[in-house]
């Protein structure tokens, strides 16, 4: 790998009305074999309890509250403030495995010459819907 790249990977989850989920995402964050650098949740006007469930983690997670803009203006928002080698995206109702970070980054130190890694998807619905 080269030393300019390094492992540090800034995580950015989008959330619009997500806080029946989005604790459940962060903490699969928090969970990784190979923690980020950073976590940052862009909140985009939601109007449910969305950025205190964010805030609700302490200096671990950095919200960003913005008003609703979409998800693409969420995401810029987030990006505006990235300054590591790597960018990782997850939206506020998803979850990672636990290895995903360090999976992801052994494959960018495998070839030199990936610039993105994706992972598979596994589908599944909440037991209460």
């Amino acid at each position: 790998m080269s030393p300019t790249r390094g492992r540090s990977v800034r995580v950015f989850i989008p959330v619009y009305n997500g806080d029946r989920y989005l604790e459940m995402a962060i903490k699969s964050v928090l969970a990784q074999t190979e923690p980020p650098e950073e976590i940052i949740v862009v909140d985009d006007g939601s109007t449910d309890g969305s950025a205190a469930v964010a805030r609700g983690f302490g200096p671990r997670v950095d919200c960003i509250s913005q008003s609703h803009a979409g998800l693409s203006a969420a995401l810029n928002r987030g990006i505006e403030r990235a300054h590591g080698a790597f960018l990782a995206f997850l939206d506020g109702d998803d979850l990672w495995a636990e290895a995903k970070l360090a999976r992801q980054l052994d494959a960018l130190d495998a070839v030199e010459a990936l610039e993105a890694v994706f992972g598979h998807v596994e589908q599944f619905v909440s037991p209460e819907l």
